[in-house]
């Protein structure tokens, strides 16, 4: 059972956690095909660990940028090969979290920290990619020695708080 996550309150993050500002068309490309869902999914293929594609996408999934093609891709995906997510009944998202024995809380670390990594990317002017982000978040709920949400004292409402405090804000 995976029992790793991420430490929600840094103060200050080290450099490697920081949200780094990435420019617009530095972005990555997500997969808006079934072609190109494919080619996204050879090197994950190629390393044993296309799962971890379906987790990023998980996270996009959550903080509400997962494209409607990037998904339409996926349902294509799992129809052309039903044996994918058959357990979770071909929905991804339940098979996702089944496969990795998620909590029922990550969602509450995935966007508490998409919101703080977001801000502070905004902060220094620049734009931190969902993708990116997404591909952060599992980098660091893989890490040796992390925590998933392993929420201390009061940690988790003050998480919610948060979360209700950013979608609250206008947009700028």
């Amino acid at each position: 059972m995976f029992k790793r996550a991420i430490k929600l309150l840094r103060s200050p993050a080290p450099p490697s956690e920081q949200a780094e500002p990435v420019a617009e068309n530095a972005a990555p490309n997500l997969p808006l095909s079934l072609d190109s869902l494919y080619a996204t999914m050879a090197p994950y293929h190629q390393q044993k660990r296309w799962l971890d594609l379906f987790f990023e996408f998980l996270v996009l999934d959550v903080v509400g940028q997962l494209p409607a093609e990037t998904q339409e891709s996926i349902g294509a995906l799992i129809a052309k090969h039903p044996v994918f997510f058959a357990d979770a009944g071909g929905d991804w998202r339940t098979g996702t979290r089944k496969a990795l024995h998620l909590s029922e809380t990550i969602d509450v670390a995935i966007l508490d920290l998409w919101f703080i990594n977001s801000a502070k990317a905004s902060e220094a002017g620049g734009l931190y990619h969902p993708w990116s982000f997404a591909k952060d978040f599992l980098q660091q709920y893989l890490a040796d020695g992390s925590q998933v949400d392993v929420w201390e004292g009061d940690a988790f409402k003050l998480a919610q708080a948060r979360i209700a405090a950013a979608r609250a804000a206008p947009l700028h």
